[in-house]
């Protein structure tokens, strides 16, 4: 695998804005904050890298697994908080979708993700930054699998309470990566991985990112067969927010988690089968290892969302 170091132009994918109202968010230094709307923006670019390995491989063993991932969902888990529990924590979701994640036989465009959330408070006219991070795509060293990690993320405002006594979160990132891809005649959307992220002890207004970061692995789309570039897809994130100085830390554990299990191992299935295939290309495998610090690999589910 290595990187193109001369390319010049970096194709923007999508950019995904959506807002809705919200009464108040929170930062210790300034307590309770009236806002008039909150916006969201989830921006993919290419990070284009090169191939080593026969796209076809990934095309046939993920065609004899995808109608198992079709059939699989997400089983949501309601949330066992208290109502004055329930002030402490938040969860929002934003999806964007990319296209040409293959640029040719050679080249992949591994989307990088920047989400930014943005706040307008009530009696002034320009928005502030409340929550941003960037999550950059890395490829195995086999180039059959891709995982992300986490490089930026800083919080200036939550939508959970936190306060001088209480001034800090624990927060979860959850990516799910869905492609649309040609299986028995039919293009059908599929869900091929979920995996998260957990960073403990965020600060506000500074930069959180003090360890290494990394999700799970999510498979290589596989490439058509055509000449032009292919590969269509969808990525939603879930962003969950706890503060662990109100919440006891089982609840918290069990607000970022669910149930969804059948998923997670239907991912680990997909990365198996294409690792085991008929044609054995040699090179380091890669494993389903989130690295080092406090990632987590695990599905999310919604409780609420906006």
């Amino acid at each position: 695998m290595k990187k193109l170091k001369h390319c010049l132009v970096i194709f923007i994918y999508a950019s995904f804005v959506s807002s809705y109202s919200q009464t108040v968010m929170f930062n210790p230094n300034e307590g309770k904050i009236k806002v008039k709307s909150v916006s969201s923006d989830l921006t993919l670019s290419a990070k284009q890298v090169e191939s080593n390995h026969n796209p076809a491989t990934e095309a046939a063993a993920l065609a004899a697994i995808l109608p198992a991932v079709i059939e699989t969902g997400i089983a949501v888990v309601k949330s066992e908080l208290k109502k004055r529990e329930e002030s402490y924590a938040a969860e929002y979701k934003i999806n964007s979708s990319g296209e040409a994640f293959w640029l040719n036989d050679n080249i992949i465009n591994l989307p990088n993700m920047t989400y930014t959330k943005q706040i307008l408070k009530d009696g002034e006219t320009e928005k502030k930054d409340a929550v941003k991070f960037t999550l950059e795509p890395f490829q195995s060293q086999d180039g059959k699998a891709f995982r992300y990690k986490l490089t930026a993320l800083k919080m200036n405002y939550s939508e959970a309470r936190a306060n001088t006594k209480h001034s800090s979160l624990n927060l979860e990132i959850d990516v799910k990566f869905s492609a649309f891809v040609e299986t028995e005649g039919k293009y059908t959307k599929s869900d091929l991985g979920q995996s998260s992220i957990t960073v403990t002890g965020v600060e506000f207004d500074t930069n959180s990112v003090t360890g290494t970061y990394y999700t799970g692995w999510f498979p290589v789309l596989p490439r058509e067969e055509t000449s032009n570039p292919s590969g269509n897809y969808e990525i939603e994130l879930t962003v969950k927010e706890a503060n662990p100085g109100a919440i006891s830390a089982k609840k918290i554990a069990q607000f970022f988690e669910d149930n969804g299990e059948k998923i997670q191992e239907t991912s680990k299935i997909i990365i198996e089968n294409i690792f085991t295939g008929k044609e054995d290309e040699g090179g380091e495998e890669a494993t389903a290892n989130t690295g080092t610090g406090t990632a987590n690999d695990q599905t999310t589910a919604a409780r609420s969302g906006h």
